[in-house]
């Protein structure tokens, strides 16, 4: 039998995706036992899987920071309105306090996603813990705090990162290997 890609050589391997026959020179190229085009198939897919995971992050935490932002706001007006009742005889405007609550209860809600996506191991390694946390869970508050005050210092940069991964950033040119 003769390799499917050099006719004048003998078959030493059969690529173990297609089922082609290779010969040493091909088989030597390789990936455990598969041929070229198999190779660069494989490795498109590799490649495309990275940047479909990549964009779906930067997708899901944007989604996630405008979900949280949202909510905040609304946290945030209420609460003023509650509060806003004692300034009656303040010289700042009502406006101003609203607008100042709901920018802030935004940036806490956006703060706190930020915090909870840098200190996703820690909340996953805690949720296997299951009917304890009805004993610790000061421990579990404790956790939200230090992940709001991390937010607070990584929300912006991060939210800019993401964006810029999601609508600037151009997409690198695949390159083959040979």
């Amino acid at each position: 039998m003769k390799c499917y890609y050099h006719s004048d050589s003998e078959v030493v391997a059969v690529c173990k995706i297609c089922n082609k026959n290779l010969c040493k020179e091909c088989y030597d190229l390789g990936d455990s036992g598969r041929c070229k085009p198999c190779i660069t198939k494989a490795t498109e897919q590799k490649h495309r899987q990275r940047e479909f995971r990549i964009k779906n992050e930067s997708v899901e935490y944007v989604r996630n920071a405008g979900i949280f932002s949202v909510l905040g706001a609304f946290i945030g007006y209420t609460t003023s309105i509650r509060y806003l009742s004692g300034i009656e005889n303040s010289d700042i405007p009502a406006l101003v306090y609203k607008l100042g609550f709901i920018l802030l209860f935004a940036y806490l809600g956006i703060s706190l996603i930020c915090g909870l996506k840098i200190m996703n191991g820690t909340f996953r390694s805690m949720g296997s813990l299951g009917l304890l946390l009805i004993f610790i869970w000061p421990i579990y508050v404790a956790l939200l705090i230090i992940a709001l005050m991390i937010g607070m210092f990584c929300s912006v940069p991060l939210l800019l990162y993401h964006l810029y991964k999601l609508y600037i950033k151009p997409p690198v040119p695949h390159q083959q290997s040979m």
